[in-house]
């Protein structure tokens, strides 16, 4: 592809832009796992684990001593998104740590006049630790810290900021609720221009009908783009340890279509797999793999 000058200075926007933002590190709209992309990001009120914790940092409910997770997104041609997981119980809570980067791949860069300049790349880093405090058997609340950091070209810039959640589990046999604000923080500063964060609130429920149906739905209002999403997916258990999924998402643009995914789960070690058809560049596939120890 070619870029002038001016282009390349929003690429990070252009490339990872899934809604029309206002915001930078959009990134961080991204789902963290195939299952919450095949459900739509219907996750605020799943309790998923350690898996989840960028969705509702409440939702860390270890049953086991350990958690450890690897997601792969690819995105647009050479564009990815990886994150790694790890989640453990303690004596006073559960913690969790998170480690995620997007990365452009090779990108020739070229001047106004369309001439060749040099070869580059873009990449956003994000590094995070959770805490949950159970309230009680059914609730919890839950805090991230991440750092961010982002680079395009020969430009970086980073900030810190913060997410909280609260959960809260069987209200009704099966029902549960959820509420997360997400990206609250600083701005990231890029050729002397401040460009904020994609702060967000949501608020979701989920509801398991028969013990192989379940159904969830989430509201995020975005706050700087004041823009409101909805979502909802359902997961069938098709035979033990077999899932199939779909959800959908009020998105713009391509992202409107339809989601698709399938789940294992066996002796303690997951594998997921969810694939958008994407109208303006093709499939977006997504697969997870995680072990509980």
């Amino acid at each position: 592809m070619c870029f002038n000058k001016i282009t390349l200075t929003f690429l990070n926007l252009i490339l990872f832009s899934y809604l029309h933002s206002q915001t930078t590190a959009v990134f961080l709209k991204f789902p963290s796992n195939s299952k919450m992309l095949s459900l739509g990001g219907t996750q605020v009120a799943t309790n998923d684990g350690i898996s989840n914790i960028m969705s509702n940092p409440a939702s860390l409910n270890i049953t086991t001593k350990g958690e450890l997770i690897f997601n792969g997104l690819k995105v647009i041609d050479d564009i990815t998104y990886n994150n790694l997981l790890a989640g453990f119980r303690t004596r006073t809570g559960r913690i969790g740590f998170v480690v995620s980067q997007t990365d452009s791949g090779k990108i020739e860069g070229r001047d106004i006049n369309r001439n060749r300049t040099t070869t580059f790349r873009t990449t956003d880093r994000l590094i995070g630790m959770n805490y949950t405090l159970a309230i009680d058997r059914n609730s919890a609340f839950g805090v991230n810290i991440k750092y961010i950091l982002l680079d395009i070209a020969d430009e970086s810039a980073g900030t810190i900021a913060f997410d909280a959640g609260y959960q809260q589990d069987n209200i009704i046999n099966g029902l549960n609720i959820g509420a997360a604000l997400r990206n609250l923080g600083g701005m990231i500063r890029f050729y002397k221009n401040n460009e904020k964060l994609p702060l967000n609130i949501s608020i979701g429920l989920s509801y398991k009908i028969e013990h192989n149906v379940f159904v969830a739905m989430n509201i995020t209002r975005w706050i700087y783009e004041m823009k409101t999403d909805f979502s909802i997916g359902s997961e069938y258990m098709f035979v033990k340890g077999i899932y199939l999924r779909c959800g959908y998402n009020t998105n713009d643009r391509g992202l409107k279509s339809l989601k698709y995914g399938i789940g294992l789960n066996l002796a303690g070690i997951t594998l997921d797999y969810a694939l958008i058809p994407f109208d303006m560049v093709g499939n977006i596939q997504s697969i997870t793999l995680g072990v509980k120890f």
